[in-house]
């Protein structure tokens, strides 16, 4: 039980071992967090693989804690990546509060790592988070042989979009509109732009704070 709880969070896990291990899901409204380190390609290539995994493993540690002091629940690790949601089993009364909450201590943690990495002689880390509320479809997707507790979507694919324009704006945070409203940032929220999204008709609007 441990280990597992290593391997997929640990809220997830005691969702699954309490028979919750069928396929299927449901719809839920929820907040959708991505972040990514920018240019990881070409800080990996100055590192050797095994410096590359420390150097991705003390990242992930220093700011996974951010997320889980919010309630925050890590979906997934895609690559130099993290896929975080907030609001799917019950563990935030507002989690698109949460969520925004748990980037701005994100930054500063990040700040804190780069401080010693530049003591360390190591390349610093620039991130980009993206957020998003909205409606997803959360359960067990894959086959009878092989299951995933994951969230899926348009709500998911918007917020992925909205840690890509991070790089277009320049800024590392970026949250859509309905991530704004709902978060109660309204009046530190910067607007930016009304955007449209690969794939999308519908334009968002996107914020930073």
């Amino acid at each position: 039980k441990h280990t597992f709880g290593k391997i997929v969070d640990p809220k997830v896990r005691d969702y699954l071992l309490n028979q919750n291990n069928l396929l299927g899901g449901e719809l839920v409204f929820a907040t959708i967090l991505f972040a990514d380190i920018r240019g990881f390609t070409s800080l990996s290539e100055r590192m050797t693989p095994e410096k590359t995994v420390i150097f991705l493993n003390r990242y992930f540690d220093s700011v996974a804690k951010c997320i889980y002091e919010e309630g925050g629940i890590i979906n997934k690790y895609i690559g130099d990546a993290i896929m975080a949601v907030f609001g799917i089993l019950g563990e935030s009364q507002n989690h698109a509060r949460s969520a925004v909450l748990s980037a701005l201590k994100m930054r500063k943690a990040v700040e804190a790592l780069n401080s010693e990495f530049i003591t360390e002689g190591l390349p610093i880390v620039q991130i980009g988070m993206g957020i998003h509320t909205g409606h997803v479809l959360a359960g067990n997707i894959g086959s009878t042989e092989r299951l995933e507790f994951t969230v899926i979507g348009d709500s998911v694919n918007i917020a992925s979009r909205m840690e890509s324009l991070c790089k277009y704006f320049r800024k590392d945070i970026i949250l859509s509109g309905q991530t704004k409203d709902q978060s109660g940032f309204s009046e530190i929220a910067k607007f930016l732009h009304t955007v449209k999204l690969k794939g999308r008709a519908e334009k968002v609007a996107a914020f930073t704070v």
